[in-house]
């Protein structure tokens, strides 16, 4: 019987750099689009990358990626932040606005951070990057388990699965 959540390689751990927090609580998730007239040097990496899903998940264990600006609505978003790597479905649950556009901000609750959210930019919402859970809707982000694996020259190697829903009654 094939696995129909098979872990899927999502490259080297060195390929995401950490995303640093603003000052303002308010941390974009990937830059902005370059202009074309700068130069290369002038750009940095970006903080996020993102994948299209396999179309058959038992045929292939890697997943291609895709440039951020021609990101499907199905596509997943790999990130890292605060030295976590996490993986979510791109685009906003409530009206596929693309993620790669949000921002990362801590769920604090008196000055002790509980989790971490990610702000949809068209609506404002937040969700929660360890439950999915909307801030104010009954609407869940899709979420991806991540496990970092040995590889090669002391590399970790990420790898990603789509997070199953616990079903409740």
């Amino acid at each position: 019987m094939a696995n129909n959540n098979p872990w899927l390689y999502a490259g080297l751990s060195s390929s995401f750099p950490n995303i640093e927090k603003a000052d303002n609580n308010k941390t974009r998730i990937c830059l902005p689009t370059p202009d074309p007239w700068d130069s290369p040097k002038e750009t940095p990496p970006q903080s996020c990358k993102t994948f299209m899903k396999p179309s058959s998940p038992s045929t292939t264990t890697s997943l291609d990626e895709t440039p951020i600006s021609e990101a499907q609505q199905n596509s997943i978003m790999v990130f890292r932040y605060k030295e976590r790597i996490y993986a979510i479905e791109q685009a906003c649950p409530h009206q596929a606005y693309p993620l790669t556009r949000a921002s990362l901000s801590d769920i604090e609750d008196f000055g002790i951070v509980l989790s971490v959210g990610i702000t949809c930019p068209k609506h404002g919402w937040t969700f929660d990057l360890h439950t999915g859970e909307a801030d104010v809707s009954r609407y869940k982000l899709g979420l991806y388990e991540v496990e970092m694996r040995d590889g090669e020259n002391d590399d970790e190697q990420v790898w990603v699965r789509k997070k199953e829903r616990k079903r409740i009654g």
